[in-house]
């Protein structure tokens, strides 16, 4: 229970559909779920945060990130928000983001499964230190197949 109350079901939605049909040129892969180098982007579905730790579900288990003051910042685009307005999310340039360099207030606006992409600092030591984290709230999908009936 606790896997599909905390975002499991992002997770079996990506193994579902990703292995049922590889697109070699897909937006969103699997090996983007799968922990590897720290410079890459890590993604991963949302399932709590506090002042100190990020926690997602990836297809490498349940991994926790550690916040580091003045080194770690998220940002945030509420995609659903703006596909309500009549914008195209495959025109957005960045600008629509707002940016946070404490994780509880990011934190606040997220919901347990969220679609997070983490990249870590890598200094060969910690991996697990966030560099920043990035959410455009879209549940389960992909900011490239999400329609405004998605986000409700």
């Amino acid at each position: 229970m606790l896997f599909w109350g905390s975002g499991g079901a992002g997770i079996l939605r990506l193994i579902y559909s990703n292995n049922l049909h590889l697109i070699p040129n897909s937006d969103l892969v699997m090996q983007d779920f799968v922990d590897r180098d720290p410079r890459k982007i890590l993604s991963g579905y949302f399932v709590f945060a506090d002042k100190k730790w990020l926690y997602l579900w990836t297809l490498s288990g349940l991994k926790r990130f550690s916040h580091l003051d003045n080194v770690s910042f998220y940002s945030y685009v509420d995609v659903c928000g703006l596909i309500d307005s009549g914008a195209d999310p495959k025109k957005f340039d960045g600008s629509e983001s707002i940016f946070f360099t404490n994780l509880s207030e990011w934190a606040a606006m997220m919901k347990t499964g969220n679609l997070i992409g983490v990249l870590r600092v890598d200094n060969g030591r910690n991996r697990e230190v966030i560099d920043r984290a990035i959410n455009y709230n879209s549940k389960y999908l992909a900011l490239t197949n999400l329609t405004s009936q998605q986000c409700k």
